[in-house]
């Protein structure tokens, strides 16, 4: 089997990641049962979501803005499809897979005190659906419910985060080199 990265086709992408990355997406498109082809495709991948990221100070890549999460989600999402036969490779992969879908998760800021709210929300939304509902009003009660599910729901917006963006914050002095 002939190594195809090694072709005068192959400019250089340090500028632009994403190209390299289309043209080892073409690679494997011509060659689709070459290993190789698939591993440096998997690499152009993983070339860019670092490019993307940010830095902070120790060299540690970090996702600091919703379009870096997208973009490494996109990346994860196609590595996915992918099965590297070079270990290293195989093992960024995963690592990055698991760094991404960890950013992604969300968590609760100030816990306590958005239980409290949302406690102190439903309980009042459902106690005045009550007081409304046994004086006949049904306008009342839909008003109330309303009122309560708004609460709930500004609850939710105002202390639930990307687990991404707590990183960010905390890790902003840190930040060297910011990525895209």
């Amino acid at each position: 089997m002939d190594d195809h990265s090694a072709s005068d086709e192959w400019p250089d992408f340090a500028a632009d990641p994403w190209a390299a990355v289309e043209c080892r997406e073409d690679e494997l498109r011509r060659y689709p049962g070459d290993p190789g082809a698939v591993d440096r495709l998997a690499v152009a991948l993983l070339d860019a979501a670092d490019r993307c990221r940010s830095r902070t100070r120790d060299g540690v890549r970090r996702i600091t803005s919703p379009r870096q999460a997208a973009l490494c989600e996109r990346v994860v999402r196609r590595l996915a499809e992918l099965t590297p036969a070079d270990p290293a490779v195989a093992h960024r992969a995963r690592e990055l897979t698991a760094e991404v879908e960890h950013a992604l998760g969300w968590s609760w800021q100030r816990p306590v005190l958005a239980v409290v709210v949302s406690a102190a929300a439903v309980l009042l939304g459902i106690g005045s659906a009550t007081v409304a509902g046994s004086l006949g009003s049904v306008a009342a009660v839909i008003g109330c419910a309303v009122l309560a599910g708004a609460a709930l729901a500004a609850t939710v917006v105002a202390w639930r985060r990307r687990h991404w963006r707590v990183l960010a914050e905390e890790d902003g002095p840190m930040i060297n080199q910011w990525g895209i």
